[in-house]
């Protein structure tokens, strides 16, 4: 409990209520009866302290009960009855107050503020007005009485509150900071400043947060940002950082596009409250802008808006699936799920989690949840078609695009699939060539339609009409591996081999990374010729594996010449058509030695190679051979030769011979695995470890062989440039 306050007990002093002993242990039980409102208030006063307004206003009742005309209780009980949000009650307090003595400027003036509270405008000037009249002092009753006239006329408050300060000159810090207020009420922003200052200076605790928030708050109005930030600023300094203000800061900054000092402000209310909704939405946006998903999944993880706003936990399963984390991703968004059973982005989202992890069950349980909740959700729909159709429900699936179709007719998408699903089948083929038709009229230009419409044309053994739009499809997309096997089958149902061979081994080598082998063009290979196939090897694998436009990076070389081993870093760099230069790197990458290849031949600096103790004859001769069969291999000379045939020995790999180079095929045919030339007798340039770019194959690893050396170059931090590949490279 807490104890009276002093002011209380001279109250009941004054009001004779309480009649002062030598010791306060004397008989309380007279004094209650000499004086019968006594134990009332002290209730009061008690229950006052203790919060309970109810309690104490009950209290207050049967002290005037016993003293009626007490203005003192009056007063009392007219501010507990505010406290209690019983103005009705408050204001009779009051008039009966002022009724009981029309000269107490304090009864007045509580008789003004509880008609202001209670909305009654023209009764609070009056009563406000009576206090001024009693004591023209009173500030109270003068800031009240000027803020009421400000609502609706600010020049004539400002005009009453100088009227005041002449009277009262000791008042100029209160009247300068109640003057700013009703300028910022009138949009003299720039004055009302001028005027918290003054006051700030005058009093230092007219400074207040209310009066500093109020002016910022203003300018935000007229979007004055600048002076607004000042104000928060001066704020921040008078009160501390607090990770909303910081959270407004910063929203303010990004409207003034300073990004920087904006994020410094978030980073500052992240740290103070680690949890903060604002700072950490922006600082996982600003991370998942930069790609930093870790970043951003740690600071929405943290925030205390997670479990409150179901976008968050999207946000998060998103961030997840971005890492390659899509378990993780499926438990948030599972217990997102749990939170919100009726939210059908999160289902929606969470049953493609439950796809990517293979639960198609549960997918599916979700998915017709949501189409059933939300009909018109077209991609929750689409999902469930596809999904239906991947596990060769067909009818089912085909039920589904319906109802998509019939709610949208030009859904290309879903014209699209449906088309190419049942045509894939061979199932009800006009139908599915009219939805892959309307698909393509809506798109003209997508591939993947082309592809099905050609597809269609397939299924129903309309091999030209097929050829024509799969042709069409591969130079919409030239490196689809699908596209290419459906053109190589119309081909070959047309009876054109070579187109279908070309085409059919184009597949193969896109589906390499995955899949080795020739394969899938093996049946149209044996309905060629030798002599056929030499020219066309060539055009496959200048697609396949050739259009090297530059070749630049660090290199490890070791090998061995005449006896004597060497082993260097080494800067590779090739400039198509014929350039080629390798040079031995020192300590700190200083240039040792330097083999270079171009149109006037081999140049070779190597004096550091001498020092080593190899001769210099020898080394040219190595180096001549090996850069020659590699600039043959990086320019696409290989591939330009004329009369070139196709060898397949019984125990051998198959080769390409021609006057100038022979070339072995490896990875079951696929690609060059070989290179030798006349040029460069019983030297041999091996390819290994390729890697794929643009589609293409690119060897990491040259290895040379010749007699007295072999040396073997390996990219290690190496980039490469191909020319542009278009389908016409191979369709005839």
């Amino acid at each position: 409990m807490k104890p009276l306050k002093r002011a209380a007990v001279l109250a009941a002093l004054a009001l004779g209520l309480w009649a002062p002993r030598a010791s306060f242990a004397q008989d309380a039980a007279a004094a209650s009866a000499r004086n019968p409102g006594l134990d009332f208030y002290m209730k009061a006063l008690l229950l006052e302290n203790q919060g309970d307004s109810e309690g104490a206003l009950k209290a207050y009742r049967a002290a005037l009960a016993l003293n009626p005309n007490s203005p003192y209780l009056l007063r009392q009980a007219a501010r507990e009855a505010l406290n209690s949000n019983d103005a009705g009650e408050a204001n009779a307090w009051a008039r009966r107050a002022v009724a009981v003595d029309s000269s107490d400027a304090k009864s007045c003036l509580l008789l003004g503020q509880v008609a202001w509270s209670a909305g009654e405008k023209d009764a609070a000037l009056a009563a406000f007005g009576k206090t001024l009249e009693l004591n023209p002092a009173s500030a109270d009753a003068a800031f009240s009485k000027a803020e009421i006239i400000a609502v609706n006329s600010p020049s004539r408050a400002l005009r009453f509150l100088e009227k005041f300060l002449k009277r009262n000159p000791a008042e100029a810090a209160a009247v300068r900071y109640e003057r700013a207020k009703i300028e910022i009420m009138a949009g003299d922003l720039d004055r009302a400043r001028g005027d918290l200052e003054s006051a700030a200076s005058m009093d230092p605790e007219l400074d207040t947060l209310e009066g500093r928030y109020a002016l910022a708050q203003a300018y935000e109005v007229k979007t004055d940002t600048p002076a607004a930030l000042a104000q928060y600023r001066v704020i921040m300094e008078q009160a501390g950082p607090s990770a909303p203000l910081l959270d407004h800061m910063g929203d303010l900054l990004l409207e003034e596009n300073d990004g920087r000092e904006a994020r410094a402000r978030f980073l500052a209310a992240h740290e103070l409250a680690p949890s903060d909704a604002e700072a950490d939405d922006y600082l996982a946006a600003e991370a998942e802008s930069r790609g930093d998903f870790s970043a951003a999944a740690a600071l929405i993880s943290s925030s205390a808006a997670l479990g409150q706003d179901p976008a968050l936990s999207l946000r998060l399963s998103y961030d997840l699936t971005q890492m390659d984390r899509t378990p993780a991703a499926v438990k948030v968004l599972a217990r997102a799920h749990a939170l919100w059973p009726d939210n059908v982005e999160v289902s929606y989202f969470l049953a493609l989690g439950r796809l990517d992890l293979g639960q198609n069950a549960k997918a599916e349980a979700l998915l017709r949840a949501v189409v059933k909740a939300r009909p018109d959700f077209r991609d929750a729909r689409y999902q469930l078609a596809s999904l239906l159709e991947s596990e060769n429900r067909m009818a089912e699936s085909e039920k589904e695009f319906d109802a998509l179709l019939a709610r949208d007719p030009n859904d290309a998408a879903a014209l699209n699939y449906l088309g190419y699903s049942l045509a894939d089948r061979g199932l009800e083929l006009a139908k599915a060539e009219s939805l892959a038709s309307r698909a393509v009229k809506l798109d003209p230009n997508n591939g993947a339609y082309v592809d099905s419409l050609g597809w269609a044309y397939f299924k129903e053994g309309r091999s030209t009409q097929a050829v024509s739009e799969l042709s069409r499809a591969v130079s919409l997309i030239p490196d689809d591996e699908t596209i290419w096997m459906h053109l190589g089958d119309a081909y070959a149902q047309e009876g054109d081999w070579p187109a279908s061979w070309k085409a059919l081994m184009r597949s193969a080598s896109l589906a390499a990374p995955k899949f080795s082998g020739d394969a899938r063009a093996r049946p149209a290979r044996r309905r060629l010729l030798a002599a056929q196939l030499g020219p066309l090897y060539l055009k496959y694998l200048a697609a396949a594996q050739g259009g090297l436009e530059r070749v630049s990076g660090l290199c490890a070389v070791r090998g061995k010449v005449m006896g004597r081993t060497f082993s260097f870093t080494g800067l590779i760099s090739f400039r198509g058509p014929g350039d080629l230069d390798l040079e031995w790197m020192g300590p700190l990458f200083t240039p040792m030695a330097d083999l270079r290849l171009d149109g006037r031949g081999l140049a070779v600096s190597a004096g550091a190679l001498e020092a080593g103790g190899l001769a210099h004859a020898a080394v040219k001769a190595a180096a001549g051979a090996a850069l020659g069969l590699l600039r043959g291999y990086l320019s696409g000379a290989i591939y330009a030769q004329s009369r070139v045939r196709y060898v397949k020995p019984w125990f051998f790999k198959p080769r390409l011979e021609g006057p100038d180079w022979t070339l072995i095929l490896g990875r079951g045919g696929l690609f060059v695995s070989e290179v030798r030339s006349p040029h460069w007798p019983g030297v041999i340039l091996k390819l290994r470890r390729f890697s794929f770019q643009n589609r293409r194959a690119l060897p990491q690893e040259f290895v040379f062989s010749g007699r007295g050396f072999t040396m073997r170059i390996s990219l290690t931090q190496a980039h490469a440039r191909f020319s542009p590949l278009s389908a016409a490279a191979l369709v005839p």
